[in-house]
């Protein structure tokens, strides 16, 4: 099936409460299941859009947000505990299935808390990276500011902590960057304060499948193996005290590295965040076989983003349970920064780009649930001659998809209808419910196709672009040869074309719609089959 493209563009803040907005693309729908991402933007703030916790559907819709006024939220997922976790500052947080917050992971012991990452393991412990600073003689390194500065006589080095804590807190072991590595480990680019130096900047640590600890020293551009009993290093993989010969890989290694996990037995992904230069090392996910007897790390995969960009920070790499890939660019150069899912062959699954200076710490996409998230209920009915919609009572919030505030809402428009309502810290959506007919909307109201919470392949897409002058793209999917029919209409209800009435293969197909004649305005355009009817709206703006 050809690849196809598919932009969901958000409604106006008043609907969706001020969460930062994003373009999703779907390509086609191999990725069932949800996406979960942090969202803030990296230069300044604004009075309009805030940092959220974000989870979409495999159609790029939004099924659930929480909204930050102050501060951001990072590293939204989901732990084997099944509980959700983020982080805020330097805090992990674990919520319940409804989203409230139950729990707190902090270090122990007097070690600062690095909000990089923190894994809830299978056991109920916890494994934290946190940080201490330890006072250093460093005149000897003339390696400050990129000019031969030295550094001070007494700098204070922030040095990587890891610590595993039981289900109770209690430490239960720790491992200290400043008693293993030596200070000239680190590669000069990244020192600048000659007396304040972040020297490890550890940013991501793993229980591997053998018991031992797998940690990434982003300043080093290392990952290294720890051996958990001894606290030997096991393995260096990376940077200056590299280990391995690099097999198949044009660069030879990677630089400034995110989120190093095992993605199956003998392999492990990364996020390479790149390097400048001429020729440039551009930022890409990746994936080494790595020989640990015989030290060879053989790249088997990889996936570049943008050719010419780096990304300065964040990112992450992971391997989903059907063998796709899901990468998020981080802080990528001079460029969007996208959260993209592809196959291994490279081809694009999905795609969401932030506007302007927004973007993801990592992204997230789980197959299913491990609970039920409890959706509004929305029914519709005739009440002295008007006709609504309600989502019922229980909640304090209601913020519809037409930008209506109260709990039931007359229909006025054939439409998609859906509600966001309170729950826990955030809002969750309702299912959506189409209307067709405005003359008996109940009677011809459904609910947008559902198998086991996966959406079928019967789908009618959001125009794209959306508001449009005077082009527009309509795609649309089908699952069985049949009449397919498109109409468009005017904002009254009132037929104004048939774009198409034929018969149709199964498939993915795009129309595109030119309204070069009409005037501006509010339109809405239905398909329709034997076997299933949607309608979607559309703004023409000249």
């Amino acid at each position: 099936m050809k690849k196809l493209l598919l932009c969901f563009l958000l409604y106006s803040a008043s609907c969706f409460s001020q969460y930062i907005p994003f373009n999703p693309y779907v390509y086609n729908n191999s990725n069932t299941g949800y996406y979960f991402f942090s969202s803030f933007k990296i230069n300044g703030t604004s009075a309009l859009y805030k940092p959220s916790l974000m989870i979409l559907d495999d159609k790029g819709r939004t099924v659930f947000y929480r909204v930050f006024n102050a501060g951001n939220a990072n590293d939204f997922r989901i732990a084997p505990n099944k509980m959700i976790q983020y982080c805020v500052g330097s805090t992990f947080l674990l919520m319940d299935s409804t989203f409230r917050v139950k729990d707190s992971v902090l270090c122990k012991n007097g070690i600062s808390t690095d909000g990089h990452d923190m894994q809830v393991l299978s056991n109920g412990h916890f494994l934290i990276i946190g940080y201490e600073y330890r006072t250093m003689n460093l005149s000897s390194y003339n390696w400050f500011n990129g000019n031969g500065t030295p550094g001070s006589a007494n700098a204070q080095v922030k040095c990587g902590v890891v610590q595993e804590l039981d289900a109770n807190k209690n430490l239960v072991w720790e491992w200290k960057t400043a008693d293993h590595f030596q200070f000239a480990d680190v590669e000069q680019e990244w020192l600048s304060s000659p007396s304040d130096v972040d020297w490890t900047h550890c940013n991501a640590v793993e229980m591997d499948s053998d018991g031992n600890v797998i940690l990434s020293s982003r300043f080093f551009s290392e990952v290294t193996k720890i051996n958990k009993t001894t606290g030997a290093i096991m393995w260096r993989l990376g940077g200056k005290n590299n280990q391995f010969t690099f097999q198949n890989d044009p660069y030879s290694g990677f630089h400034g590295q995110h989120d190093p996990r095992r993605s199956s037995a003998g392999k492990i992904s990364l996020f390479d965040n790149g390097k400048g230069g001429n020729p440039i090392h551009a930022a890409r996910g990746i994936e080494y076989q790595l020989d640990e007897v015989n030290k060879i790390a053989t790249l088997v995969w990889s996936y570049t983003i943008n050719s010419n960009t780096v990304s300065n920070s964040m990112g992450s790499t992971g391997k989903l349970t059907n063998g796709n890939y899901l990468i998020c660019g981080g802080k990528l150069n001079n460029t969007t920064k996208p959260i993209v899912s592809v196959n291994p062959s490279g081809e694009k699954i999905f795609e969401l780009n932030f506007p302007d200076t927004s973007t993801s710490y990592r992204a997230f996409h789980y197959s299913s649930l491990p609970f039920t998230l409890n959706k509004p209920v929305v029914t519709c009915y005739n009440e002295n001659g008007i006709n609504y919609l309600d989502a019922g009572t229980g909640y304090t919030t209601y913020n519809w998809s037409n930008g209506a505030t109260t709990r039931r809402i007359a229909i006025t428009a054939i439409d998609t209808y859906y509600v966001f309502v309170n729950y826990g810290a955030g809002m969750l959506s309702s299912e959506r419910k189409v209307v067709t007919n405005l003359s008996s909307p109940c009677n011809t109201i459904g609910i947008s196709p559902q198998i086991n919470g996966t959406p079928v392949e019967y789908s009618l897409y959001q125009n794209y672009p959306n508001p449009f002058n005077p082009n527009t793209n309509i795609r649309f999917s089908i699952v069985s040869s049949e009449l397919v029919t498109l109409k468009l209409f005017d904002a009254l209800g009132n037929v104004i074309e048939t774009l198409l009435n034929e018969n149709k293969l199964p498939g993915d197909y795009i129309f595109s719609f030119n309204g070069s004649s009409l005037p501006s305005g509010v339109y809405y355009y239905q398909l329709s089959t034997p076997n299933y009817t949607d309608v979607k709206k559309m703004v023409l703006i000249k």
